[in-house]
């Protein structure tokens, strides 16, 4: 299976190198990392050109976007990605080194093994995962642990995203780029 881990970056000078040395701990090895810079004024574009000179066999590419905002900067990556599973996650986080494993494993699962699965296509389309806080501290943190960061312990289908239901945060949400 053919990955694509499309990264978001704007000023992340100070979370970018453990995010991408928990990229590069994958056991999982089969993908490209793409990072799309997205107009970044401290100096992650240079800690990121850095990681690449000193990493020169891995499979990575650095873009840059213009437009401001994480979805401009995610579809860049995406219409440059050569992954037929296009993995989000962000600059400041730190995947457990089977993420990539585990999302492998959830597009190649029989939907229909699935109490889930109630037909369509005959495959997984997406592919959403927990995201576990550091130590949630404000207001805001707190908020996301509690809706939209919180881990279930359980498959569950998400059609929409509510304060009730929560769903599915990009920094950690996988699609087929079909």
């Amino acid at each position: 299976m053919e990955i694509s881990v499309v990264i978001p970056v704007y000023n992340a000078e100070k979370t970018i190198i453990r995010c991408l040395e928990g990229i590069y701990s994958q056991t999982f090895k089969e993908f490209e990392l793409i990072l799309v810079d997205n107009n970044s004024t401290d100096n992650s574009a240079r800690l990121i050109e850095d990681f690449i000179s000193k990493n020169k066999g891995l499979n990575i590419h650095l873009f840059h976007e213009p437009k401001q905002g994480s979805c401009a900067a995610r579809n860049r990556g995406a219409r440059n990605a050569r992954g037929k599973i296009i993995v989000n996650t962000d600059p400041d986080c730190i995947a457990d080194k089977n993420w990539l494993k585990d999302i492998a494993s959830a597009f190649d699962a029989t939907p229909t093994a699935s109490p889930l699965y109630k037909g369509g296509d005959g495959g997984v389309g997406a592919v959403a995962g927990n995201i576990y806080g550091f130590n949630p501290q404000g207001i805001i943190e707190k908020f996301l642990s509690l809706f939209t960061l919180r881990g279930l312990g359980e498959q569950k289908i998400f059609d929409r995203y509510d304060l009730l239901t929560g769903g599915f945060a990009t920094a950690n949400l996988s699609v087929k780029k079909n």
